[in-house]
C-alpha cells in the first residue's frame, strides 16, 4: 500500500501542523542554516569582526601611508613615526596569531580541534614575520616577512569565518555546472584586470589636481624577489582579507550590498593615502572588486588580476618586458589550473545551494 503524502493542512501526532522541509531560497547560500553562532550573533558581531580584521591587516599600512602623506604635505613627523610603524606591524602580527589561537580553543561547528602541527606552523609564521619586520634576518630579508604575514592573514580569515558558521573554500569549490564555473572565473579575472587599468588611468588624471605630490610606488628600488613578495602580500591582504572575508561577514550579518561595497572600498583606499588626492581613484576599483566577489564568489581570479597588474606596473623598467611574459604565463597557468579544478571538483547536489563560500 503506497505511503500517503503529508500535506500542509494535515496534523502531526503532537497536534502541530506538519511541514515539508524546504531548501533555502536561492541567493541566501544557506547562511542561516549553517552551524555555529546563531543569526542574531552574526548580526551583532559583523562589524566588530570586520574592523578587527582590518586592524591586524591594514593598520600598519594605514599608519605608514598617513605618515608619508603628512610628510608630502610638509608637516610630517620625525623618525619616531617610522619606529612606531615597525612596532605596529609587530603588534598586528602578534594579535593575528593570538586571535587565531583563541578561535582554535573554542569548539567549531564541526567540533574539530586543530592538531599540534597547526600550532607549530602558527608559531613559525609568527616568529618569521616578527624577525623580518625587526630586521633580524640576514637572508631572505624583506621576503620572509610579507609571505609569512600573507599566510597568517589567510589562516586568520578562514578561521574567523569558520567560527561564525561560514566557510572560505579556496581550493575545492562545489559547483553545479563546471563549464559555467570556469566561465565565471575568467569573467571575474577579466573585469578585475580591467578595473585595475582603469584605476591607473583615473589616477593619472587626478594627479593633475592641486595637492601634495604623490609618492612613487615603490619608494625605493628593492630586489625583485622582495618586490614580488610584497605584491603577493598585497594581493592576499586586499583581495582575500579586505574584500572576500569582509563581504562574507557583512553579508552574513544581513548588511545591505551597498554597505558592503562602501566598507570594502574605504578599507582598500585608506592604506594608499600616500598617493595624495589621486587615492580617490581606488574607490571605484574597490567597489568593483567587491561586487565581482559578491557576484561570482571567486577569490583567486581577483588575486591573480591584482598580481598580474602589479607585475606589469611596479617592476623596474628593465624588467617590464620580462614582466609581460611572466604575466602572460601566469594568466595561462591560471586558466589551465581553473579548468582542471573545475573539471575535478565535486558537483553540488540539486536542491542544496550550499554554504556562503569563497570559491576559486
Amino acid at each position: 500500500m503506497p505511503r500517503p503524502d503529508i500535506r500542509r493542512d494535515q496534523q502531526a501526532p503532537d497536534g502541530s501542523a506538519a511541514r515539508r522541509t524546504q531548501p533555502p531560497p536561492a541567493g541566501t547560500h544557506g547562511v542561516d542554516d549553517q552551524p555555529g553562532p546563531d543569526r542574531a550573533t552574526r548580526h551583532r558581531r559583523g562589524y566588530p569582526a570586520v574592523l578587527g580584521l582590518f586592524a591586524v591587516a591594514g593598520a600598519p599600512a594605514l599608519w605608514t601611508a598617513t605618515v608619508v602623506f603628512l610628510r608630502l604635505s610638509g608637516v610630517g613627523p620625525g623618525p619616531w613615526a617610522d619606529r612606531t610603524g615597525t612596532l605596529l606591524s609587530i603588534l598586528a602580527t602578534l594579535v593575528a596569531a593570538l586571535w587565531t589561537l583563541l578561535l582554535w580553543q573554542r569548539p567549531g561547528p564541526s567540533g574539530h580541534t586543530p592538531g599540534p602541527w597547526r600550532g607549530a606552523g602558527l608559531l613559525a609564521l609568527t616568529v618569521a614575520a616578527i624577525m623580518d619586520t625587526a630586521g633580524l634576518l640576514a637572508t631572505l630579508a624583506g621576503v620572509t616577512g610579507p609571505l609569512a604575514r600573507a599566510v597568517l592573514l589567510t589562516w586568520l580569515s578562514v578561521t574567523l569565518c569558520r567560527h561564525y558558521g561560514l566557510t572560505l573554500t579556496v581550493w575545492h569549490p562545489r559547483v553545479r555546472n563546471r563549464s559555467a564555473a570556469a566561465a565565471a572565473v575568467m569573467t571575474s579575472a577579466f573585469w578585475a584586470f580591467f578595473l585595475y587599468w582603469g584605476t591607473l588611468v583615473l589616477k593619472a588624471g587626478l594627479m593633475r589636481l592641486p595637492g601634495p605630490a604623490p609618492r612613487t610606488d615603490p619608494p625605493a628600488d628593492p630586489a625583485v624577489v622582495q618586490l614580488v613578495a610584497r605584491m603577493i602580500w598585497s594581493a592576499t591582504m586586499e583581495e582575500l582579507v579586505v574584500t572576500a572575508a569582509v563581504v562574507v561577514l557583512l553579508t552574513a550579518a544581513r548588511r545591505p550590498l551597498w554597505e558592503c561595497l562602501v566598507a570594502v572600498a574605504l578599507m582598500r583606499t585608506l592604506p594608499h593615502l600616500y598617493y595624495g588626492p589621486s587615492a580617490v581613484a581606488l574607490i571605484p576599483m574597490g567597489i568593483g572588486c567587491a561586487y565581482l566577489y559578491h557576484r561570482y564568489r571567486r577569490v583567486l581570479p581577483l588575486s591573480l588580476a591584482h598580481l598580474a597588474f602589479n607585475l606589469l606596473t611596479l617592476l623596474p623598467t628593465h624588467l617590464v618586458l620580462q614582466a609581460q611574459y611572466m604575466t602572460l604565463l601566469l594568466l595561462c597557468a591560471a586558466a589551465g589550473t581553473t579548468q582542471i579544478l573545475s573539471a575535478t571538483s565535486k558537483p553540488e547536489k540539486p536542491g542544496h545551494p550550499g554554504k556562503n563560500t569563497t570559491r576559486l
